[in-house]
């Protein structure tokens, strides 16, 4: 529950990084406006980690050096979002369910049934390049300090 969340510490290292709330992640995909620097992200981007259920983090190649990841005709949203997004989705939507829980025990069906319905509010993803600063380069070509 919440209340026994809200006591969740988090390492030190990790004290200062922001987490990025899977219903903000599926709004990038929807405007297609991609993947951007923390600094940029409002702060309804971030959700609170002492009151997620999930927390999640995330590793994966940078595909851009200055953006992370790589639109194009094919991925408007990004390459990287997508492909990410498609993999949470297995794990916290419906859709996927009937396939996922062939052949488990009850208690593991139960359980991915919670997750399905968990809202994308209550799932935080730790993504390096929207939950640290990031130097860079703007649209503009003006340098981005962190």
């Amino acid at each position: 529950t919440v209340w026994i969340r809200r006591k969740r510490r988090l390492p030190p290292n990790l004290e200062g990084c922001k987490f990025i709330s899977l219903a903000y992640l599926r709004e990038l995909a929807a405007t297609k406006e991609g993947i951007q620097r923390r600094q940029q992200l409002p702060e309804s981007a971030f959700g609170d980690p002492r009151k997620a259920k999930y927390l999640l983090i995330v590793s994966h190649r940078w595909l851009n050096r200055y953006t992370c990841d790589v639109q194009s005709d094919e991925y408007p949203e990004g390459f990287r979002l997508r492909k990410m997004l498609a993999k949470l989705d297995r794990f916290f939507t419906m859709r996927h369910l009937r396939r996922s829980m062939k052949g488990q025990s009850w208690s593991r069906c139960f359980s991915r049934i919670q997750m399905g319905l968990t809202s994308g509010v209550d799932v935080l993803v730790f993504f390096d390049f929207m939950s640290l600063p990031q130097e860079g380069l703007s649209n503009e070509g003006m340098t981005i300090q962190r």
